[in-house]
Parts: structure tokens; C-alpha cells; sequence
């Protein structure tokens, strides 16, 4: 296979060619300074193969004077260098297409039941899949079959421009839900059968006696009457439900009054919930008609616990995702055998006027955890809310928001998302009372950044960062997506996450000689280095501007994880990644733990490139999933 590989570098001033060698699957071609190009590159990547040009640099392509092309069938991407155009799109196979090709790393897996897969979209480009590991599962049209078992399924996507020139991604993990299982048949009764009446039977005829010779008489005997037998009512069974779990189902007596669902759970019955669940064992409402509140017994809370499992109870008005430590700690708090969760729209004879004049029209939800008579406002830990809330014509996710009502008729803003396939907005909380969910023009997110686009796989990740002041841009009109992390970028990021806590670790000198007094950043790395969440090098320095790898990133969200006592069990393992050897060892548990709950992805189906430098849209992915999927 004949190729010719032709580029500068600028430092050095040398051009370097590749002898006519046959190019080895995952071939590097490593730039490691800035560069451009001077002349055409000429590639012949045959089938099967694929070449990787990986840099440290974003170019316009406009800038360069040469195109590279590839002539041959098989693969080329762009590990790290990034180079966009500007104006019409350069020749056939250009490095700028290439380059949008190697942005594409992630897919949004499909929601439990989905029919189709969500393709990224890219101005200028269209995308279809090119090949699929799986096409009984994902074809190549982009339907999808729900399968009976959670599946997951590599795809190759190829872009195409509007002159038709093509390049493919990666390979993409796709993970597809289970299909939910058809809903169990309650069996007919059979009714209690009619008793056949015993014939009353005929009396033998007494003989007539001769008669006297006195005048005769006539006498009509009475008959007795058959008496009807009484039916046996058939009893009216005891209605069940099918309360889905992670991997199975089982079925639980209740019964309903009005809006109260009382379960019916065993001992054994709490056991076996809890051995069918994964991650967290689910009690599934969402069927039962205007239920809004439900009472089980406390050793559900404590058996998950103990299986280190999460608690979710699911009704049609929202859902509660209790975690292990706010479950211990309720447990801890309950009196007698039973706990009642509720959650319901508030009646407005429970609201003051202040509270209603400020609430106006949008809905108000009065959630709360009682046993007995006693309220379980505060607890260790947090619990995870649902809350229910249906766009209008012309209105912006990003405008869907959750407030905490206090009873002064004050709103607090509470740190949410919102899903628009399920219509749910969440947030997490360590105190119940009434919450309002609603829509403001005010929090819809105005796009600062010229550099962040809507089409862009990482624009929602931003703008929930942005808006929540986690991560700000570093202009008032860039966001930088594509610059690394640095280490005092990190620390800063999950100072905002905590809070900014204005406390003695924050205000006190710090030790580090590469860190003054009164910068941005200050006070996050004495709080971090305190926690214990990203500490120094051991030489006096904690290199600021020093950048950050992915397992890097990974151990810091896991050591923020634990300081936050949140869940850090995982049963998964690296064993899928080629590369997994490559991890540090004391990086390894962290990045196990970041990759079974998705906050991070490999970068192919069967590489994590642990020693990558992270990129700042990468952390605002990892922030978003972590707020939504950990923090609870």
C-alpha cells in the first residue's frame, strides 16, 4: 500500500515522509507542534485499516495551503487536533471533513421503548449510519427493535456535505434499554358454583279407607313450599400490580383508597424486590389512578440499604429516588413499622396569600415523608424529585425551573434539568415541603458564546453548566470548548459545584509557592487540597496551569464523590477497553466507578485513552451526568 504522508513542522523546519509500507491498523501519526500544511496530503489508508493524526492545535483550514485527501477505503480520524473551516467546503475528503467526522465521539442512548435512534446533526452535513454491530437491534436505517435484554451496539456514522464528500466517525457505543415487559394478565376468578336444589320428593299415596256410610267431606292438603338455596358470594380479589424492576418483574397486592396505595410487602416479598433490583430497587405507580401518596413498610429502606441500593417510587404526578444514605437516615428517623411518602399538588387553602401571589398560576407540589404524625422534613443524604411539566408553543427547555417555597411566600431557585423526551424536570434536595415547577423567561439560556453552536454535542452540557455557574467562559463571548483542563480550572469547578463554602478552609493562606493569594482560583485549591479532592505534587507546587488527563478528572469527581458520602458501589469492570492496562493503578477505581455510571465514555467502543487530555466541553458532559445521575 503506497502512501505519502507530507507536513511541516514548524519548530524544526523538516518535512517527513512515509516510505511505501503497509500501515498497521490504529496507526498514529503523532504532531506534536504547531503546524500546517504546505503542501497536499496525499493518503492511501486500504480497508481495514485505520490512520489516527493526533495534535494538540485548532486551525482554520483556510489558513493552510495544502488539502489532505484520502484516496484509499479505509479509516482516518483526528484524535486531538480539531480544524474547522470557514466559507464553501474545501475538495473531496478534506482534513476539515475529517475533522467534523472526529468531533462526533458520543450518541444519546434511546430511552426505554424508543423506535428510533437520535443522530447528532451538524450544519452542512447530513448523517446515516454507515455499519452497525447489532442490526437486528439498530439497523442501518436508524429504527430501532427494543430488545428483551439491555443491549449495546457499535455503530460507524459517515457525514456527507452538500457536494456529497463523505467521512466516517468512530466507532460509537449505542447502549438500548430493555423493551418493558408486557404487563402481567390478572387471572379470572372462577365463580363459586350455582348448588343444584335436592327435588322434594313425592309422598307414597296413603290407600282410602272404605268409607262410612256418613256424609262425605273434601279435603285439598297444603303443599310445603321448596325452599331456594342461598348463593355463596364470590369474594372480590385483592387487585395487583406488576412494579417493574431493573431486570424482572413482581407482582403486589395493594389496595387503593381515594389516593392512598397501600402495599402489601412480605418480608420475603421486600427480598426478592430487592435481589430483582439493579442499582435500585423501583416501586412503580405511574398505573394506578390518581395515587398520590403510599405507605410501605420501613424495611424496604433498610434492606436496600443493606444491598446498597437506591429507593424510587414512582407515581403519576412525579417520583421520589431516595439514596442509600438519605434512606438510612429516614429509616432512622421512623416511628413504629410504616413510612408514607406523598407527593401531590398542593391544595390552595394550605397556601398562604404571600405564598399564592408569588406562585401566580404555576403548579405547587406539597411532598413530604411522615410516619405516623410526625414529619420527616431533613435527613442526611438526598433525595432525587421528578416533577412533571409540559413545554408550551415557543418556549425553551432551558427555561424549565424548580423553586423551594418557603413559608414567608419566598422562592428559592433549586439546581434542576429538565428532560424533554419524558417531560421531567429534576432536581435533588435535603428538605421536603412545597416546591413550584414552572417556566421563566428569565432563566431561559441566552448562548454567549460565538464558539458554542446548538448543533454542537456538547451544547446542552454548556448551557446547563453556564447557567448554573459552574463553568464560565473565557471571554464573554467564548467558551473555549476545545481548550484543555487545567488542574486550577478543575478544582474551581467543583468549588462552584459545593457552593463556594465561605468557610476556614477557603480563607486560610495556602502553602503551594504556584499559587497567590487573591486569584480566581485561590480559594478552590485551599478547599480541594483540604478535602483531600486534588492535592499538590509533593514539591511545593500544585501546578495551576499544569492540564488534567481523563483518569485525572476521573479520580477527582470520585474523591469529590466520597467526600459527598454518594453511592460509589459498581460491580463493572475495564475488561471491554484494549487499553485498560494503561490506566495508573491508583487511577483504576475511580475510572471503573466513571465509566459504569457513563460519566465517562471510551472514546471508541474499545479504547478510554486514560492519559488524553480532557477537554473543557468533556468536563461540562462529565458535570451535567454527574448532577444528574450521582448527585441524589
Amino acid at each position: 500500500m503506497k502512501k505519502i504522508l507530507s507536513y511541516l513542522l514548524i519548530l524544526s523546519l523538516v518535512i517527513v515522509l512515509f516510505p511505501s509500507t503497509a500501515l498497521s491498523a490504529d496507526k498514529t501519526l503523532t504532531l506534536t507542534e504547531n503546524w500546517r500544511l504546505t503542501s497536499d496530503l496525499d493518503l492511501n489508508v486500504s480497508d481495514g485499516d485505520m490512520l489516527a493524526i493526533e495534535g494538540s492545535n485548532t486551525y482554520n483550514i483556510n489558513e493552510m495551503g495544502g488539502i489532505l485527501k484520502n484516496t484509499g477505503s479505509g479509516t482516518v480520524y483526528l484524535k486531538n487536533t480539531l480544524i474547522y473551516a470557514q466559507g464553501d467546503a474545501p475538495a473531496d475528503n478534506t482534513l476539515a471533513a475529517l475533522s467534523k467526522a472526529s468531533r462526533v465521539i458520543v450518541i444519546s442512548n434511546p430511552i426505554k421503548d424508543a423506535t428510533s435512534l437520535s443522530l447528532p446533526t451538524i450544519n452542512g452535513y447530513t448523517i446515516s449510519i454507515k455499519t452497525s454491530s447489532n442490526t437486528s437491534v439498530i439497523p442501518t436505517d436508524g429504527t430501532i427493535v427494543p430488545p428483551s435484554d439491555e443491549t449495546t451496539v457499535s455503530i460507524v456514522l459517515t457525514l456527507t456535505d452538500n457536494s456529497g464528500n463523505k467521512a466516517d466517525t468512530r466507532s460509537l457505543s449505542v447502549t438500548v434499554p430493555a423493551k418493558t415487559p408486557p404487563p402481567a394478565s390478572t387471572p379470572t376468578p372462577t365463580p363459586t358454583p350455582t348448588p343444584t336444589p335436592t327435588p322434594t320428593p313425592t309422598p307414597t299415596p296413603t290407600p282410602t279407607p272404605t268409607p262410612t256410610p256418613t256424609p262425605a267431606s273434601t279435603y285439598t292438603p297444603v303443599s310445603t313450599p321448596t325452599p331456594t338455596p342461598k348463593l355463596t358470594p364470590t369474594p372480590t380479589p385483592v387487585p395487583t400490580k406488576t412494579l417493574l424492576q431493573a431486570d424482572g418483574a413482581v407482582e403486589i397486592n395493594y389496595t387503593q383508597s381515594d389516593r392512598e396505595v397501600n402495599l402489601t410487602l412480605s418480608d420475603s416479598k421486600i427480598k426478592e424486590i430487592v435481589n430483582k433490583a439493579v442499582d435500585k430497587a423501583i416501586l412503580d405507580l405511574t398505573s394506578v389512578t390518581e395515587a398520590t401518596a403510599t405507605t410501605l413498610p420501613k424495611a424496604v429502606l433498610t434492606e436496600a440499604a443493606n444491598a446498597e441500593l437506591d429507593v424510587e417510587i414512582r407515581m403519576p404526578k412525579g417520583s421520589f429516588a431516595i439514596s442509600k444514605k438519605a434512606a438510612e437516615s429516614v429509616f432512622s428517623q421512623v416511628s413504629g413499622d410504616d413510612v408514607r411518602f406523598k407527593l401531590e399538588l398542593a391544595n390552595e387553602s394550605s397556601l398562604t396569600s404571600a405564598q399564592i401571589d408569588v406562585v401566580k398560576d404555576n403548579p405547587v407540589y406539597d411532598i413530604s415523608i411522615t410516619t405516623g404524625d410526625k414529619y420527616i422534613s431533613n435527613f442526611d443524604g438526598s433525595i432525587t424529585i421528578s416533577l412533571p411539566y409540559t413545554l408550551k408553543d415557543g418556549e425553551d427547555p432551558t427555561g424549565v425551573t424548580v423553586w423551594y417555597l418557603n413559608n414567608e411566600g419566598e422562592l428559592q431557585k433549586m439546581l434542576c434539568t429538565y428532560d424533554k423526551a419524558t417531560g421531567m424536570a429534576t432536581f435533588s434536595t435535603t428538605h421536603l415541603s412545597y416546591y413550584v415547577v414552572g417556566w421563566s423567561k428569565t432563566e431561559v439560556w441566552q448562548n454567549p458564546f460565538t464558539d458554542v453552536q446548538s448543533t454542537d454535542w456538547y451544547y446542552e452540557s454548556v448551557a446547563f453548566t453556564q447557567q448554573n455557574g459552574l463553568i464560565s467562559g473565557t471571554t464573554a463571548s467564548t467558551f473555549s470548548p476545545l481548550l484543555p483542563m487545567t488542574r486550577s480550572m478543575l478544582v474551581s469547578i467543583l468549588y462552584r459545584l459545593e457552593g463556594s463554602p465561605s468557610n476556614a478552609d477557603a480563607t486560610k493562606s495556602c502553602s503551594y509557592t504556584d499559587v497567590k493569594q487573591g486569584e480566581w482560583y485561590t480559594d478552590a485549591i485551599i478547599w480541594a487540597d483540604a478535602k483531600g479532592i486534588v492535592k499538590g505534587y509533593g514539591n511545593g507546587k500544585f501546578g495551576t496551569n499544569d492540564e488534567v488527563t481523563r483518569e485525572q478528572v476521573a479520580v477527582a469527581f470520585y474523591r469529590y464523590a466520597n467526600f459527598k458520602n454518594y453511592d460509589l458501589t459498581t460491580e463493572a469492570d475495564l475488561t471491554a477497553y484494549t487499553d485498560a492496562s494503561k490506566v495508573s493503578s491508583w487511577a483504576n477505581t475511580a475510572m471503573v466507578w466513571a465509566t459504569s455510571n457513563n460519566l465517562i465514555s471510551g472514546h471508541t467502543a474499545t479504547t478510554l485513552e486514560p492519559s488524553k487530555t480532557a477537554i473543557r466541553a468533556e468536563i461540562a458532559v462529565i458535570l451535567k451526568k454527574f448532577k444528574e445521575d450521582i448527585t441524589k
